[in-house]
C-alpha cells in the first residue's frame, strides 16, 4: 500500500535544494512538473513572494491548531462584519485555550484583532496612503504597548498599536495608550517629530481628540472606524473593497496549507 504526503512549497523548496547539494533527488512527477518546480528562478520569486505573505501573529498558530476557523472569522467584506464576527467567535473563547472569563474573551478578540493588523498592513505595503513594508507583530513578551512594527512610507520605522473595542463608538484615551510614544522612540527609534511612524490601529472610532492633541502632540497617526472623511477611515479603506478581501482570504489559505502537512494511504 503506498502513502502519499503532501508537501507544502516551502518544504517542496527545501528537498529540492537538499538533493541539489548531494546531486540525486527522487520526485515522483511528470517531466513538465519538474521542469517547473526546478526552475531556479521561479523557486526565487515563489520564496520571495510567499516570505512577505506569511502570518506570523503567534496567535494564528495557536488558533489553527485549535481548530479556529478562520474562514469563518474573515467571511465579511467590511470593518463592521469584521467586529461583529470577532465579538461571536470570541464567545468560545475557552474552546481555543483561552480563559472562558472577560480577562479570556478580550484577550481572543484582541488577538484576533492582532492578526488582522498584520493582513491589513501585509497587503497595503503599495498603497501610498499607508505603504508600511516588513511589518511583523512583536512575540507576546515584548508587547508592552508596541503590537507590531515595520518600515514607514519615509524609510524610517514605524510602530503600530492594535485596539480592539466591542464598543465602536468608543473613544481611545492616554490610559489607553500610555506606553506607546515612550517605546516608540527609545526602544524602536522612531522619528519624533514626524506624526506619521506611531500609528494606532482600531475599530472604533478612534482616539479623543484630547489625548491626539495635546497629550500625544499630534505624533500619532490613527487608522479607525471615524466618520470624518479621511484616508484613513478603515471603512473608506476597506468596506466593500473585494480585491482587498479576497487577497485576504487568499493568504489564509496558503498559510493553512503551509502549515498543514496531509498524508494519506492508497
Amino acid at each position: 500500500m503506498e502513502e502519499t504526503k503532501l508537501y507544502s512549497k516551502s518544504e517542496l523548496i527545501d528537498i529540492i535544494n537538499e538533493g541539489n547539494k548531494k546531486g540525486l533527488i527522487s520526485i515522483k512527477c511528470s517531466i513538465d512538473q519538474l521542469i517547473n518546480i526546478t526552475n531556479t528562478d521561479k523557486i526565487k520569486e515563489v520564496s520571495s513572494i510567499t516570505d512577505s505573505f506569511d502570518i506570523n501573529h503567534g496567535a494564528f498558530f495557536r488558533l489553527l491548531v485549535k481548530r479556529f476557523d478562520f474562514h469563518k472569522f474573515f467571511r465579511c467584506s467590511t470593518i463592521g462584519g469584521l467586529t461583529k464576527n470577532i465579538i461571536e467567535l470570541s464567545k468560545d473563547a475557552k474552546l481555543y485555550g483561552y480563559g472562558d472569563d472577560e480577562s479570556g474573551i478580550n484577550k481572543l478578540k484582541g488577538d484576533l484583532f492582532e492578526i488582522f493588523a498584520e493582513l491589513f498592513f501585509k497587503l497595503t505595503t503599495s498603497d501610498n496612503r499607508i505603504g508600511i513594508v516588513d511589518y511583523r507583530p512583536v512575540i507576546d513578551s515584548d508587547d508592552y504597548g508596541v503590537d507590531g512594527v515595520g518600515i514607514a512610507i519615509n524609510n524610517a520605522p514605524v510602530t503600530v498599536q492594535v485596539k480592539f473595542r466591542s464598543n465602536v463608538t468608543e473613544l481611545l484615551t492616554i490610559k489607553h495608550i500610555k506606553n506607546l510614544q515612550g517605546l516608540s522612540y527609545k526602544k524602536h527609534k522612531v522619528p519624533v517629530e514626524s506624526g506619521t511612524n506611531i500609528v494606532i490601529f482600531t475599530n472604533c472610532a478612534g482616539v479623543h481628540w484630547n489625548t491626539e492633541t495635546n497629550v500625544m502632540r499630534k505624533s500619532i497617526l490613527v487608522y479607525s472606524s471615524f466618520e470624518n472623511p479621511s484616508q484613513y477611515n478603515l471603512t473608506k479603506l476597506i468596506d466593500g473593497n473585494n480585491s482587498f478581501w479576497k487577497n485576504l482570504i487568499s493568504i489564509i489559505k496558503y498559510n493553512i496549507n503551509e502549515i498543514t502537512v496531509e498524508c494519506t494511504q492508497e
